[in-house]
């Protein structure tokens, strides 16, 4: 059994503060995978392997995520240059438009929950 203290309630904390944030992403219609990819196409197209080992997850799953984004316009799938079998993932216009106002919804709830904080902390 493990006290309040500690690991157990860090843990916790980040837990909520993880919902939280998926709440937040969730008002201007993006998933927290969704927001973790767009982060990472926002340094510069890429293919989907290097894509699944930055966000530590597999290519299949790294391909049903893009297909989300496709869809809403975020993300564009290009044929590379030199070898049609390969595609790289570049955000779009409205990608960016909707990392900047999710960072923004973050930034501004994560404002509120510190004002919540002693001044000390």
């Amino acid at each position: 059994m493990t006290d309040e203290t500690g690991s157990s309630s860090a843990a916790r904390a980040a837990a909520s503060l993880a919902r939280l944030l998926e709440i937040t992403l969730g008002d201007v219609g993006l998933s927290l995978p969704q927001y973790r990819l767009l982060g990472y196409l926002s340094r510069g197209s890429s293919a989907a392997s290097p894509a699944a080992r930055e966000l530590s997850t597999s290519r299949p799953s790294v391909t049903a995520l893009v297909d989300g984004v496709v869809a809403k316009g975020l993300v564009e799938r290009l044929p590379h240059p030199g070898d049609r079998r390969k595609i790289t993932l570049a955000m779009t216009l409205s990608g960016f438009d909707a990392l900047s106002q999710a960072d923004v919804a973050i930034t501004a709830r994560l404002h509120t929950v510190a004002s919540y904080l002693p001044a000390e902390q």
